[in-house]
């Protein structure tokens, strides 16, 4: 994240362009970039608000209203505002905006309906900053002269990267354990740079460290050649070492997906302990991995 914030950061400086589009593929980092963009420089701004998974979010009629209701609390400092419909709220974040010195990271746009719903004409206070996540061309969001916006594609990892993220998933450290290196080289191949598939397989191989574990797994992934991205997910899947993982696994993708993470683990607490800290890391690794799983099925 540092490397490519390094790329983008004189954004922040830049008067008079507010949006910052992060587009890619699914599971590249670009909620990953937005989130470190957004710690690092929350405190240097009058109010700020990070509107996760909007995509997945908006499938009922009322859902966008309840998306508006966030942002306009946020932005208001906590102040809390009935909106009587969609272009209501609409009239008032666009409003708000003008006045109000803001950073706001609007995650996982699918529709440019979604982005005029939460902003209105895009006319916001120029001191304002507005990260946009997203998985398609944005070339004809931002045909306006108001839209002043800085397009970011989201790399996938080079070798050098996917090795040392695979390391820290799998061994706790940024470089192989003795004797693993070729088989880490031989296992970033099969995620092809992408990093969520490269925490998943190195968490998948996490409990299990022996050489002989590996290779066989490696092994399997090697049969999929067609498909190495989408086999990484079926065997992590596989791998996972407890029937209450995989049972984990399956009711987020049946009932949980696009849903706030504390909810999730407030709803399967009683049954699967989803606060303790190793079913909790499992819950938000889950939830990406069936949305990954899913995007490369069908592709």
């Amino acid at each position: 994240m540092t490397t490519r914030y390094e790329e983008i950061k004189s954004w922040l400086d830049q008067y008079n362009l507010e949006f910052l589009a992060i587009y890619g593929m699914g599971g590249s980092g670009k909620t990953t970039l937005a989130k470190y963009i957004y710690d690092s420089n929350q405190n240097t701004f009058e109010y700020v608000s990070f509107v996760e998974d909007i995509g997945s979010r908006c499938k009922g009629p009322h859902d966008l209203l309840k998306l508006q209701e966030q942002l306009l609390k946020d932005i208001l400092g906590g102040k809390k505002r009935k909106i009587p419909s969609v272009s209501r709220g609409t009239c008032m974040i666009e409003e708000v905006l003008q006045t109000k010195r803001t950073l706001i990271v609007l995650d996982d746009i699918v529709d440019h309906k979604q982005l005029v719903a939460l902003l209105g004409t895009g006319k916001i206070n120029a001191q304002s900053k507005i990260i946009i996540t997203t998985r398609e061309n944005t070339d004809t969001w931002f045909d306006h002269s108001y839209w002043r916006c800085q397009k970011y594609e989201m790399r996938l990892l080079n070798d050098d990267e996917s090795q040392e993220l695979l390391s820290r998933h799998a061994f706790g450290s940024k470089i192989p354990m003795a004797g693993f290196k070729e088989l880490v080289l031989q296992a970033v191949q099969y995620c092809e740079g992408n990093p969520l598939a490269l925490e998943v397989l190195g968490s998948s191989l996490f409990k299990n460290n022996t050489i002989s574990h590996w290779k066989s797994q490696l092994n399997l992934l090697e049969k999929d050649i067609d498909s190495r991205l989408h086999g990484v997910l079926v065997r992590s899947y596989m791998s996972l070492p407890y029937n209450s993982e995989k049972e984990l696994f399956l009711h987020i993708a049946c009932f949980f997906i696009g849903k706030d993470m504390d909810y999730v683990v407030k709803i399967l607490e009683p049954d699967y302990s989803a606060t303790s800290g190793e079913m909790g890391k499992w819950v938000k690794i889950l939830k990406d991995v069936f949305f990954l799983f899913h995007q490369t099925k069908s592709s």
